[in-house]
């Protein structure tokens, strides 16, 4: 269709797009998901550049990841190196994934668009987002402390701690709201 910048392949039903740049994008549906030991300390990293995230605590030393997404034909696997556990989706239209990280671990996540939400994380975050929307629910018998910032948009109230066991929580996004549930 449209001189093949949209093929349609009916059999499989898929639905491919092309650009003028060479670069071309399944939009089928796909579902993957996995779980990779995190030992220690390590950081797990997550790069995307259109999603929704629901990120909770892992029950043992275990990151899972449960996803759907689109504009991809196989399965990502993260990559391992001597800092941690990196998982990359930003060759994915969207993605939308269950994230379990496990405890006292360095959790990164930044993309473009997107929505967080973060159910009473045992876990520091660092999280950088350019369009969104980001919930925090804290566990009530935890300590967190707070560096959030929104350029263009809301933001709740955060009570923070300066104890040293308190959990970190480094959020910054450019367009949107940060919000405590409670």
């Amino acid at each position: 269709l449209l001189g093949g910048l949209i093929q349609v392949e009916g059999a499989n039903g898929r639905l491919f797009l092309n650009s003028s740049r060479g670069q071309s994008w399944d939009l089928t549906e796909n579902s993957f998901d996995g779980s990779i030991p995190v030992a220690g300390e390590k950081k797990v990293v997550v790069k995307f550049s259109n999603g929704a995230f629901e990120i909770s605590t892992s029950e043992d030393s275990q990151f899972l990841w449960d996803c759907r997404a689109g504009g991809f034909r196989s399965t990502l696997n993260p990559t391992i190196n001597s800092e941690g556990v990196s998982l990359d989706l930003r060759g994915l239209l969207w993605t939308k994934c269950q994230l379990r990280v496990p405890k006292n671990t360095e959790f990164l996540i930044e993309g473009s668009n997107g929505n967080f939400e973060f159910e009473k994380p045992f876990f520091n975050i660092t999280a950088n987002l350019a369009n969104g929307n980001i919930s925090i629910l804290p566990d009530s018998d935890k300590k967190y402390r707070y560096d959030l910032s929104v350029v263009n948009g809301k933001m709740d109230s955060f009570v923070s701690s300066n104890r040293p066991e308190a959990f970190s929580i480094n959020i910054h996004l450019k367009n949107g709201r940060i919000n405590r549930e409670k």
